[in-house]
């Protein structure tokens, strides 16, 4: 068993690793005839121009194709927020670029830059490049192993294209929500990606209860298709609750571990209309000592909300029984809706007798109500006419013995 752990951890992480992105043209500023350009003293500004055109062959406006400018830069001594570097394509501004937020690895730092089709042209481009120096980092060198490429990759940038939403905006606290999260591949090639939360569910607990789902998902995900979560939670707090972000890691292009999350979504709990009614139907208003007297007691939901978690206890008093569990649960009830549960009563003695009962809502906040008294009745057991006709027969009887008795 623990072999197959490791086998699948190990095919986990090799699916991780692999690039589908596909490269159709790449050049750096060195093919093109670019020498390194550098600002070397503090707080100290300089601009540079490079040409460059995309083979015609290659069609860089096609749907598929990503145009994508790699900017290689070191940062002397240290990056730092304050030292940037301006990029702007046939006098657009593109990104302004902090040091400390390229990529590095091996000696290498790098930010990708996707070059927008809007603003290309078909012969010549122009990307003018600015570097910034700082006093915390006074040099600057832009390489000639930057580059311009053609590639078609897996894109997940688009606005909406990674989202969380809520079945509902508004719900009722004690009621539950189906969270889903989908990741969706606007691009032209495949990606492994690992999907997952950005920090652990458990920390929400105190917001709401994670009742089922999943809190993660794996897969390669191709053009047009989508990895997708999906979660139950149940509220524990009233007011607005922000849904934890999703977490999508995968590979880029440049086998470059890249890392988004996911859109917010916000949903609002409040407290249920509550509008519980109970009382207490009779089959017969007076009922004979020793009789036992048959009741319905009625729960009904008059509110606009379901309601969730109803504790019902009967109020009787001493002299009355009631058959089976006094106190019952109600687990939900629909607005609009009724629930019956029949009830059977004895009395010990002869009486009038308030029958009432208890209903308490168990959730957030505890909140009861009560049913509307209903008197029951039981009177003594009166004699029967047959009964007060057999005594006179019986005493009859009595009255002819004696009487025959004597005459003997």
């Amino acid at each position: 068993m623990l072999k197959k752990i490791v086998l699948a951890f190990c095919l986990l992480a090799f699916f991780a690793q692999i690039a589908f992105a596909e490269t159709v043209f790449e050049r750096s500023f060195s093919e093109m005839g670019y020498a390194e350009f550098a600002v070397v003293e503090p707080g100290s500004s300089a601009c540079t121009s490079f040409d460059f055109i995309f083979p015609s062959d290659k069609n860089v406006f096609a749907n598929e194709n990503y145009p994508i400018f790699s900017l290689n830069a070191d940062f002397l001594p240290a990056a730092s927020e304050a030292a940037t570097i301006d990029v702007n394509l046939n006098n657009a501004a593109l990104e302004k670029i902090k040091g400390n937020e390229l990529t590095c690895s091996e000696g290498q730092c790098w930010s990708r830059i996707n070059l927008p089709k809007n603003l290309l042209e078909n012969s010549k481009n122009t990307l003018e490049i600015c570097l910034n120096s700082s006093n915390t980092t006074p040099e600057i060198v832009l390489k000639n192993s930057s580059k311009i490429g053609i590639y078609k990759t897996a894109d997940f940038s688009e606005q909406g294209f990674f989202s969380t939403a809520s079945e509902k905006e508004t719900l009722v606290i004690g009621d539950t929500a189906k969270i889903t999260v989908v990741l969706n591949n606007g691009g032209s090639a495949p990606a492994s990606v690992e999907l997952k939360y950005a920090r652990p569910i458990a920390e929400e607990k105190k917001a709401f209860a994670f009742i089922e789902g999943n809190a993660y998902a794996t897969g390669i995900v191709k053009p047009g298709e989508n990895l997708k979560l999906e979660y139950t939670i149940k509220p524990r707090v009233l007011g607005s609750i922000t849904l934890p972000p999703a977490a999508a890691y995968f590979t880029n292009e440049f086998g470059e571990q890249k890392v988004l999350f996911s859109g917010l979504a916000t949903i609002n709990v409040r407290a249920p209309d509550k509008k519980i009614d109970g009382f207490i139907e009779k089959q017969k208003e007076i009922n004979k000592l020793g009789e036992t007297a048959q009741m319905t007691l009625n729960i009904k939901n008059n509110g606009r909300d379901f309601v969730y978690n109803l504790l019902v206890s009967l109020d009787t008093p001493d002299s009355v029984s009631i058959a089976g569990e006094k106190t019952q649960t109600i687990n939900i009830i629909a607005p609009g809706e009724t629930i019956k549960i029949p009830l059977q009563a004895t009395a010990s003695a002869a009486g009038s007798f308030d029958i009432g009962c208890k209903i308490t809502y168990v959730d957030l906040n505890m909140t009861e109500a009560k049913c509307t008294n209903s008197k029951l009745v039981f009177e003594p057991a009166m004699i029967g006419p047959e009964i007060i006709a057999a005594i006179i027969l019986v005493i009859i009887g009595i009255c002819v013995y004696v009487y025959l008795m004597k005459s003997k």
